[in-house]
């Protein structure tokens, strides 16, 4: 089974194991990524190839306040730019222009689940491209363009 799902049409991801591995998103610095967990799952035919980050957080959106649903999602949507990102994050910025989350369905409580792929031209414009799981199913996709230059 081939993860392509930002291309392919839905599947159905498989679900976080209960304490599974933390994702490489430790690898970018910042508070958000303090902000949420995240589990990390290869895709058992091309370990070498895409993984499906399962993410979430217990942070409020208004302090006070539950998120809705969707609030949530849009909470942890922007990850996927971490995980398709095909560049080191500490050597390259990723601006990301114009990010775009389109969901057909309002997602479960929980995890959010999202495989994601960069491409990079050479003048450094590029986009990620994902989809987004609960554990149920497929939600939505995302898409963002990026714009990626050295880091000083």
């Amino acid at each position: 089974m081939r993860w392509n799902a930002p291309w392919s049409g839905p599947f159905r991801a498989p679900p976080p194991a209960p304490g599974g591995r933390h994702t490489p998103l430790r690898r970018w610095p910042g508070g958000y990524i303090d902000s949420i967990r995240a589990r990390s799952i290869a895709d058992p035919d091309d370990p070498a190839g895409p993984r499906i980050h399962w993410v979430r957080t217990d942070h409020p959106i208004v302090s006070g306040e539950p998120p809705s649903p969707i609030g949530r999602l849009m909470s942890v949507a922007d990850t996927a730019n971490g995980i398709g990102a095909t560049l080191d994050p500490a050597a390259w910025t990723f601006m990301n222009t114009d990010p775009v989350v389109h969901p057909h369905r309002v997602p479960e409580p929980g995890w959010i689940g999202i495989p994601a792929r960069g491409a990079i031209g050479p003048d450094g414009i590029g986009r990620t491209a994902a989809e987004i799981h609960d554990e149920r199913g497929p939600v939505g996709r995302s898409t963002r363009t990026l714009l990626v230059r050295p880091r000083d």
